[in-house]
């Protein structure tokens, strides 16, 4: 009896249809009737088991072991492997019901592909889906072939029992990649007391979810193995000389709950290819892979180094070397090999398409930003990303500062606040320490050097504002608009995340077509369907005299709805707090002189709605994707629901400018 009695923390075992149908299997096959003991059907699976890695082992390689160990694949990945088919609605949605973007337009909005997305066709749309789902299930699914892999071959699992196999199998399965810790890590510039250290984790696996499986760390597999082996024969756990006190609480903590997830998550933070104390260590050399190159060589280097890089994975690295070249920046270990994989560019002719880093969420550690920066000066559009560097060196300079108690200048609190723009990155989240950073202070102070006032000149409800009033924060009520100073810059719901957008813009004078022309010759992309909206002779009906304009931004949740609201109900508030629809040209000015405007980022004209070429009614875009800067048309429908972070633009009622 190996040790079945680990395995009842997997519910219904006992009556698993695998466990069934190996005791009727072995019925025929011997005449013993195993009965209805549940050690002794689970023994007799797990000899079952044992029996078939040992009749593989004993096959010569060739194309019959190879032809043996496809079809247990088969049988596995048939059943865990996500279908297309099957893949779960609401992970194509572009919301949730609470208004958050959706997993796929989540990643459209990342890679700087909205534009392009709003201007394809429904065919075209299917394809994109398509080639997206097949590249992470092809990835999902060398994931899991490489755990069928390791524990079909007794050369190298083969002095592991077969009960703690299958208990690592039956846990992966219910399991996704590895999330890394979001603080308390060096390689966020960050290193955190080791009582209050955080360690990534294994999320559990939601049914057809597009995720890999976690990644096999051999070294961090057999640490875990080796502890809980050693429990059940008695034996004391000895660790490192390097793990600290309370990781050994922990670890000990886990042993007891049996928890492979929490185990496994615990050694590969403790025995990550990267040591921490090696981050410093920025001397190293790129390493290009020209487009169409060998995937298993950039597999074979990257792969197992816990570094959260896609490229890790076969399926993603072929589409990318099928698109351009592959730029990787390996640093050196101790005897001066470059080995550590920390910054991946991926390039389409001579401009970076995208660019990552081994800190959480993708993000570039800060030791090595300013490598990543002059790399950047060497493609056409590197400016761009030369900003990311800038802006994430500023925030270690802040971080750094903020560790030492020193005071913070008013530049510095803008910049960490981003009161004058978003902070740039390189990841596919924001930077992380933005928000410790901000968590740990206290915002009533800073607001006062931000706005340069005292406490008196903050406004927090209509009641409070006079002509001393620097800054207004607090709810929007009815009419408020009509009480705030023109002068007042200040404007917020809630600070920071909710400030209230008002500019002045010029609009009028100019025709449909003199508006597309400037359009065209400024490099802004025109969607067909705001093309067919401008050229609306009856509803497209331009300012005739050029004027200046207040406009003010707001989203729908500033509007008051905490849920999705109709169009008219959306009118309806603005028109209560003293704003009303800007005229059909506002959008196309708008356009015009937004041009700065953040990647990824949409936002709609509150204006009355203009029939497009299919005879629906819609409203202006200003849209900033993989295409560059958009105008485009949008569907208004009267019984359309716009979610609380939609935002929208309206003007200053002329009584009230």
């Amino acid at each position: 009896m190996e040790n079945p009695n680990l395995l009842k923390n997997f519910p219904g075992l006992g009556t698993a249809p695998e466990i069934l149908a190996t005791k009727e299997r072995t019925k025929k096959r011997t005449g013993e009737n195993i009965g209805g003991n549940y050690e002794a059907l689970v023994q007799n699976y797990l000899d079952r088991l044992s029996e078939f890695v040992e009749h593989l082992s004993g096959f010569k390689e060739g194309a019959a072991k190879k032809r043996a160990v496809e079809k247990i694949k088969s049988i596995i990945l048939d059943k865990q492997i996500t279908r297309y088919e099957n893949i779960p609605e609401n992970y194509w949605r572009e919301k949730d019901e609470r208004g958050n973007r959706g997993s796929f337009f989540r990643e459209i909005y990342e890679q700087g592909l909205s534009g392009d997305w709003n201007e394809m066709s429904e065919k075209e749309k299917e394809k994109y889906k398509r080639q997206h789902a097949e590249v992470l299930i092809e990835d999902q699914r060398g994931s899991l072939e490489e755990w069928i892999d390791y524990f079909s071959d007794n050369n190298l699992s083969g002095d592991i029992p077969m009960y703690l196999k299958y208990w690592v199998m039956r846990s992966i399965l219910g399991l996704q990649e590895y999330e890394k810790p979001k603080n308390g890590d060096a390689r966020e510039g960050k290193r955190a007391p080791e009582e209050t250290k955080a360690n990534g984790q294994f999320p559990r696996r939601s049914k057809n979810s597009l995720k890999k499986f976690p990644d096999l760390n051999a070294e961090a597999l057999r640490y875990v193995v080796e502890a809980l082996r050693g429990k059940y024969e008695g034996r004391e756990h000895e660790f490192g000389y390097d793990i600290q006190k309370d990781e050994r609480t922990r670890f000990q903590q886990y042993l007891k709950q049996e928890s492979f997830a929490k185990l496994y998550a615990w050694a590969m933070e403790s025995f990550n290819p990267i040591p921490e104390e090696l981050l410093p260590i920025t001397d190293g050399q790129w390493v290009m892979y020209p487009q169409g190159s060998d995937v298993n060589e950039v597999v074979k280097k990257l792969k197992g180094k816990g570094t959260g890089l896609c490229i890790a994975g076969k399926g993603a690295a072929q589409e990318y070397l099928s698109a351009g070249n592959l730029h990787v920046y390996y640093s050196n270990d101790e005897e001066g090999n470059p080995v550590f994989p920390r910054i991946a560019l991926h390039a389409k002719g001579d401009k970076i398409a995208e660019m990552r880093g081994i800190a959480y969420k993708q993000n570039i550690d800060p030791y090595v930003i300013d490598i990543a920066s002059a790399k950047c000066a060497e493609f056409q559009n590197g400016k761009e990303y030369e900003e990311k560097s800038r802006d994430m060196k500023r925030l270690t300079e802040i971080e750094e500062k903020t560790r030492k108690n020193q005071s913070l200048t008013k530049e510095e609190l803008n910049f960490l606040y981003e009161i004058d723009g978003p902070i740039n990155f390189f990841g596919m989240r924001k930077d992380p320490r933005i928000a410790e950073l901000r968590k740990d202070r206290n915002v009533e102070e800073d607001m006062l050097t931000i706005f340069e006032c005292t406490k008196d000149q903050i406004a927090h409800v209509p009641s409070e504002i006079n002509e001393n009033t620097k800054a207004y924060v607090g709810q929007l009520e009815p009419g408020i608009f009509g009480k705030l100073p023109d002068t007042l810059e200040h404007i917020y719901t809630t600070f920071p995340e909710k400030k209230i957008r008002r500019e002045s813009v010029e609009v009028g004078g100019k025709s449909a077509q003199e508006l597309i022309r400037e359009l065209v010759a400024a490099g802004i992309n025109i969607g067909s369907y705001a093309q067919s909206m401008l050229e609306n002779r009856k509803e497209f009906i331009p300012t005739p005299e050029s004027e200046e304009m207040t406009l003010i931004r707001l989203t729908v949740a500033d509007l008051g709805f905490r849920t999705s609201a109709t169009i008219e109900k959306i009118y309806e508030r603005a028109a209560d707090l003293g704003l009303e629809l800007v005229p059909p040209d506002a959008g196309p000015h708008y356009r015009l002189k937004y041009q700065n405007q953040p990647l990824g980022e949409w936002i709609y004209m509150g204006m009355k709605q203009i029939t497009g070429s299919d005879g629906r009614p819609g409203v202006f875009g200003l849209v900033r994707g993989g295409g560059g800067l958009w105008l485009s048309g949008i569907w208004a429908r009267p019984g359309d629901e716009w979610s609380p972070d939609i935002e929208f633009v309206f003007r200053l009622r002329k009584s009230e400018s």
